[in-house]
């Protein structure tokens, strides 16, 4: 019967999920569940993108990861960011090779999502809950809002589903003397942990503290010798994410460190910290006028929205959850009986007091800690212990009632909540997704066919990777056609800060004449474009390439993305390193006007200017200097000391700064006498503005 159970449960995850999606067809399989029409949904394609290396057999967990069709003319490195989920994005391409990409996307959610509902009820059968009340609970926690709102473009924070075993070894250690080393529950506690390590650092950082609650339980009832079991629970979980994460620290030894690879602030931790109201605002598209209006209103007042589409959310149900948790603990506070205090309400405060805005987290990130910048993800770890609450304590109210209510009562609590919050803000329309795939997959297959075999693809606007979205293009669109290719090769897809990608914005200040000459004798093939990264939809640019003599070109069908074909040399050089923005500068911002803006998150940035030769070689530096409030900057390294005063109404022009480069690495450092001003991307110090170099001084203006 346990076992029809839980075929049961999954059963009817995998129905209301198919149904939300209209994903009931083998052709509807076919179209991912998102696509990254919305901007708030443009993430997706850098999940499929490492979905993809995978298939191609590029990404193998806790290896290197170096993918030979992105980065060109070099292998991409993908080392410099973490990653804990290596077996779940791994498991996926294997999945590829068989059913496609897109349908191997669409399972990892459903499947997700349906094994969060099924962790929820083996945890509450383990705490002794009735299991028609585990069941709802289940169903209540696998299909959450969170999940559908995180979808396919954040999969792996929709990989929640361990949160509940979390908890689970939780109350194994808190409760009575705590675990034994080497008894069953210990070795399910191991196997968590391990599991735990390998899934989202969010979600392993709040278990290890939900764990380390425990220990201090144990400790302080039994001596230290009873917490021990609990402290090598963590450990092992902080071991099995060291262990996904070997690569990136090996190749930080190997190469440097990189910290323009991932770039937080503390104004992020405050951004998307965990906000109480956030739980029980519905989103703007509820099911429920009333309550669909509420959310219009509060999404349409708030400059701290969380994150989008809203995904905090509990529902009716886990709200009143939530508030029976609430008001139960503060009766037993009042009473003083301590004993009764649920360690859900423990667990519960210990998180609002870690990730609430200005909590523990943020006093954290003040001193330079600012891994953990949207702890709103915490939300689903508090719904799962409300959900966790009330299932047990509905199993001891639900042995006194009358028959029929031990059995109706939780199935209209099921079908109540489910109703009330499905179908959730997700999801793209099929049709349209569909078009634009197809769009795509015709276009890029185009592409393979035209250009030679291996051909190399350069692909405008230049963007930095990861996390660097410019205006009308989202940060990982130029994956696209990369999704349907095998042989091709194109320039985006390399993690950011490494000097070996520099060169590529050298290209963006040049003529499309000069971009054509260059990249050919770097042994490029075709020159992509998407239309959306330009005020005139890139016809200027296309005209100019015609007028240079290249008039093969490529079109989508939905004429959003072009190719213009190139002669590649026979023997191609390797492009030269250009100037890298090294250390304390957010990435590029490029506008429609063409102006390439560099802002300095602090004092003391860097500017990394390589020589490759075996000599020293003049240079002459040209950009201008901007900041939105008075100071001097002041510029150092290579033999240059300049300083230029500026402020918001007179930015400096740096006209000829000349270095002379000794043979490697030569470093410009740039301090400034005046604080940074914040910003919603974080402090601002001052924009450096079209940086150029050039091998002799330009003429005076």
């Amino acid at each position: 019967m346990e076992l029809l159970r839980y075929l049961a449960l999954a059963l009817i995850c995998i129905m209301v999920w198919c149904t939300v999606y209209d994903r009931l067809s083998a052709d509807a399989w076919g179209v991912p569940i998102e696509y990254g029409l919305q901007p708030d949904r443009s993430d997706v394609k850098g999940n499929m993108a490492g979905f993809k290396a995978a298939e191609d057999g590029n990404y193998w967990p806790a290896l290197f990861h170096s993918v030979p069709q992105l980065g060109a003319p070099y292998p991409a490195n993908w080392n410099d960011y973490p990653v804990s989920e290596d077996f779940m994005i791994w498991g996926t391409g294997m999945l590829a090779k068989v059913v496609g990409l897109f349908a191997a996307c669409n399972f990892l959610i459903m499947f997700l999502q349906t094994l969060a509902a099924l962790a929820f009820f083996y945890a509450a059968r383990r705490l002794k809950c009735d299991w028609k009340w585990g069941f709802t609970g289940a169903l209540l926690f696998g299909l959450a809002p969170y999940g559908f709102a995180h979808s396919l473009h954040h999969s792996v924070i929709t990989a929640y589903w361990h949160v509940a075993l979390g908890v689970l070894v939780t109350f194994w250690i808190s409760n009575g003397e705590g675990l034994r080393f080497r008894s069953r529950r210990y070795w399910i506690a191991i196997a968590v942990a391990v599991l735990t390590g390998w899934q989202n650092v969010y979600y392993t950082s709040i278990i290890i503290q939900m764990i380390g609650i425990g220990l201090i339980i144990q400790w302080v009832r039994h001596g230290w010798r009873a917490a021990l079991p609990a402290l090598s629970i963590g450990c092992t979980a902080f071991a099995a994410f060291m262990s996904m994460n070997l690569h990136t620290f090996g190749y930080s030894l190997l190469h440097g460190r990189n910290p323009s690879a991932a770039v937080r602030n503390y104004g992020q931790l405050e951004y998307y910290g965990l906000k109480l109201v956030d739980c029980f605002i519905p989103f703007p598209t509820h099911r429920i006028p009333a309550l669909a209006e509420i959310g219009r209103r509060f999404y349409a007042s708030t400059i701290l929205p969380a994150e989008v589409p809203p995904a905090c959310y509990f529902g009716i149900m886990g709200i009143a959850a939530f508030l029976w948790l609430a008001v139960y603990t503060v009766r037993v506070a009042i009473a003083r009986d301590r004993k009764r205090i649920p360690l859900e309400a423990t667990l519960t405060l210990w998180i609002f007091f870690f990730a609430t805005v200005g909590g523990i987290n943020g006093l954290i990130g003040v001193e330079g800690f600012q891994l953990f910048r949207s702890t709103t993800r915490y939300c689903i770890v508090i719904d799962c212990l409300a959900l966790l609450f009330a299932a047990r304590r509905l199993t001891l109210l639900a042995r006194r009632w009358p028959s029929p209510w031990p059995l109706v009562a939780p199935i209209a609590v099921a079908v109540i909540g489910l109703w009330e919050f499905l179908p959730p803000s997700s999801g793209e329309d099929i049709g349209v997704t569909a078009a634009v795939v197809n769009s795509d997959r015709l276009f890029a297959e185009g592409m393979e066919a035209t250009l030679p075999k291996g051909g190399m693809v350069f692909q405008l606007p230049v963007m930095d990777f990861p996390e660097n979205p410019i205006p009308g293009v989202s940060a990982y669109e130029h994956f696209r056609p990369y999704l349907y290719t095998k042989d091709l090769r194109y320039s985006f897809g390399s993690d950011k800060g490494r000097v070996q990608d520099a060169w590529q914005r050298v290209i963006v200040g040049m003529t499309p004449g000069q971009q054509i000459a260059t990249l050919e004798r770097y042994g490029f093939s075709g020159i992509y474009v998407n239309r959306a990264g330009y005020p005139d939809k890139g016809e200027g640019l296309l005209n100019e390439y015609k007028a240079a003599g290249r008039t093969q070109v490529l079109e989508s069908p939905l004429k959003d993305l072009y190719c213009v074909v190139l002669r590649p040399w026979p023997n191609p050089e390797l492009p030269p390193p250009g100037p890298l923005f090294a250390s304390g500068w957010y990435g590029e911002q490029d506008s429609a006007t063409g102006q390439r803006d560099r802002l300095s998150s602090g004092n003391g940035s860097t500017l990394l200017l390589t020589n490759s030769g075996s000599a020293p070689v003049d240079r002459y530096a040209n950009f201008f200097i901007a900041s939105l409030s008075a100071r001097t900057v002041t510029i150092q390294g290579a033999g240059a000391y300049e300083s230029f005063h500026v402020d918001q109404q007179h930015p400096a022009k740096v006209a000829n700064l000349h270095v002379v480069l000794a043979p490697g690495a030569n470093i410009l450092t740039f301090t400034t006498d005046a604080p940074p001003t914040p910003q919603q991307v974080g402090p601002i110090t001052f924009d450096v503005v079209n940086f150029e170099l050039d091998d002799s001084p330009k003429p005076e203006e």
